[in-house]
């Protein structure tokens, strides 16, 4: 038998040299490289998708959400758009409770059809004034809106109508009770506190009571279940201290006025001013402020974000 001799080319190997460590990570690096550039460009493909999306989306909200309530401006139920609406409310001709102007719009300075509006800033601060605006911002507004932005306002009755059931008195209403909603409303002696809805409204609702052919516009100042098993309701409007309030609290009842008499046949609805606007939220605990949006301002309370990212509105009227 021969000897089997051993080369050195076929000896078992017992670990890599440096070079080629070197070598292999170096490959595995531009491998890993590739791969991250892969997924970073697939995440931001997905991101620009995403806010095109939600762009797509927003701007479809916008035109639906505001076709709607353009649509129900000057809404009183039943009653024509040429027929007399009575205000009985207190400061009726201020911007919040004017509801004989169904329709209201304030046009920035500098952005009528055919001017040109450049911008300052890319998130400016908003107005401190109403100046800036044909006719001037009402006071309601003050220092909510950015500048060269168009403000449309929309007054109207809104919610379902609550049926009357027999002549009006006095100071107050005689309608049908549709249902108690526990602690629903809250309460304007606490505001800790909360009280029931009856047949959708609360106390301190901004009312109309229409017959098709005249209307009247005041504040709900108490609400009470009556009639034989609480099959009523008592819509009060008289002149407690309520913000408006009502200037004009008893009409109606032994009244001849035809104007005054609301009956079997007339309906209540909730009336509110709605305004729209470009605003921003205010930097609060370390935050700093917010992009433009759309908001919406119910009356006095509070105004809402609908849609962020809004930088401007302009609105046309035809």
């Amino acid at each position: 038998m021969k000897r089997q001799l051993h080369s050195p080319l076929f000896s078992r190997q017992h670990g890599l040299t440096l070079v080629e460590i070197l070598v292999a990570l170096t490959i595995s690096l531009l491998l890993l490289a590739g791969i991250v550039q892969v997924f970073i460009g697939n995440k931001n493909t997905y991101r620009l998708q995403e806010g095109l999306s939600r762009m797509q989306e927003s701007g479809r909200f916008i035109t639906e959400y505001l076709a709607r309530n353009i649509r129900s401006a000057g809404y009183m139920g039943c009653l024509s758009r040429n027929a007399p609406v009575t205000n009985t409310l207190n400061n009726a001709d201020t911007s919040p409770y004017d509801f004989e102007q169904g329709l209201e719009g304030f046009e920035a300075n500098g952005t009528a059809p055919n001017q040109t509006y450049t911008l300052t800033a890319t998130n400016p601060e908003p107005a401190t004034t109403g100046s800036g605006w044909t006719p001037n911002l009402p006071p309601v507004l003050a220092g909510k809106v950015i500048p060269g932005t168009d403000v449309i306002v929309i007054r109207g009755a809104e919610d379902n109508d609550v049926e009357v059931t027999k002549n009006n008195d006095s100071a107050q209403l005689f309608a049908r009770n549709t249902g108690v909603e526990k602690d629903a409303c809250p309460d304007p002696n606490d505001p800790t506190k909360k009280i029931d809805r009856i047949s959708g409204l609360c106390i301190g609702d901004i009312l109309v009571v229409s017959d098709c052919q005249k209307a009247r516009v005041f504040q709900l100042t108490n609400l009470t279940s009556t009639g034989s098993g609480n099959t009523e309701i008592n819509v009060v409007h008289s002149n407690a201290n309520f913000t408006p309030g009502n200037a004009e609290s008893s009409w109606g009842g032994n009244s001849t006025a035809q104007d005054e008499s609301f009956g079997p046949g007339s309906s209540i609805l909730k009336v509110s001013t709605r305004y729209f606007f470009i605003g921003r939220r205010a930097a609060a605990g370390g935050e700093p402020a917010g992009p433009p949006s759309l908001y919406m301002q119910s009356g006095t309370a509070a105004a809402q974000e609908l849609v962020e990212n809004v930088e401007s509105m302009q609105i046309l009227y035809g």
